[in-house]
């Protein structure tokens, strides 16, 4: 029996922004760009930077590269 391991095909990336509706603006902005790439999972976090004291917005986006799109 064959088993295909689609878990190798995985990667991932990450946003961070200061601002929740900036890191939406980039997420989409990067999803746009590759129309057909399968999303296997999306993480959103929010924390405060131990430097600045500040809100950071963070998504990590776990998903499967499409050779259609490595030929655009």
């Amino acid at each position: 029996m064959h088993v295909n391991n689609y878990a190798s095909d995985l990667a991932v990336k990450l946003f961070e922004s200061a601002t929740s509706t900036d890191l939406e603006q980039l997420m989409n902005t990067w999803l746009n760009t590759y129309p057909l790439m399968f999303v296997a999972g999306v993480e959103m976090s929010t924390g405060i930077h131990p430097g600045t004291n500040e809100f950071r917005y963070t998504a990590i986006i776990v998903y499967q590269p499409s050779e259609q799109n490595a030929e655009r």
